[in-house]
């Protein structure tokens, strides 16, 4: 059997992925038009796919096991991810309260989203690294049993919450491919526009 928290480090990738859009579109790329709509879809799919549904399990599912099974609650591990969680969320808040300010043209408030976008890249990056090298490694060897990995892969999968079903997730799956094809195309013009 998998270890449940495989599903979450195959979450992580796809966070990943959006985070390096996030990065290229916004924290890079100062010049130009602000991009409105895609901080929208990127704010999006940090504040449900991200935090509602992957964080939602850590938090809800993986850290209280991990806990009962002898981590420390306080000054270990999983406080620095709880903490971390806090952190990106405020990230996120800064983005969508500045959101409606760039949308109409403030340089300011593009300028605010840049800071926390660039804040939240780094963070969740260095974040999601800690998880897969340390966090769930220490996961593998706490909750080795099949029950304890039958127990998390149910909890994973609560049908009571629709943000946990594999619609959702495949939604946000076609969320990060559209954003990497529309940056993919719109390179590619570039490039054709620099040739001739």
């Amino acid at each position: 059997m998998e270890h449940p928290v495989e599903e979450l480090m195959s979450e992580h990738r796809l966070i990943l992925r959006m985070l390096a859009e996030l990065e290229r579109r916004v924290v890079q790329d100062e010049g130009g038009e602000f991009p409105a709509d895609f901080v929208a879809r990127a704010l999006d799919f940090f504040a449900t796919f991200a935090d509602a549904r992957h964080h939602a399990k850590e938090e809800r599912v993986l850290f209280p096991a991990l806990i009962a099974a002898g981590m420390p609650c306080q000054g270990g591990p999983v406080a620095v991810m709880e903490n971390e969680h806090v952190i990106g969320r405020a990230c996120l808040a800064k983005i969508r309260e500045e959101l409606p300010a760039a949308r109409g043209g403030s340089a300011a408030a593009a300028s605010a989203i840049r800071a926390a976008a660039r804040e939240y890249c780094s963070l969740l990056t260095n974040h999601i690294w800690k998880e897969d090298n340390i966090l769930f490694r220490m996961s593998r060897e706490l909750l080795w049993s099949e029950e304890d990995q039958q127990r998390l892969q149910r909890q994973f999968h609560d049908a009571a919450d629709p943000l946990l079903s594999e619609q959702t997730l495949r939604k946000y799956e076609a969320v990060v491919n559209e954003a990497e094809s529309q940056c993919a195309a719109s390179s590619a013009a570039g490039a054709y526009v620099r040739s001739t």
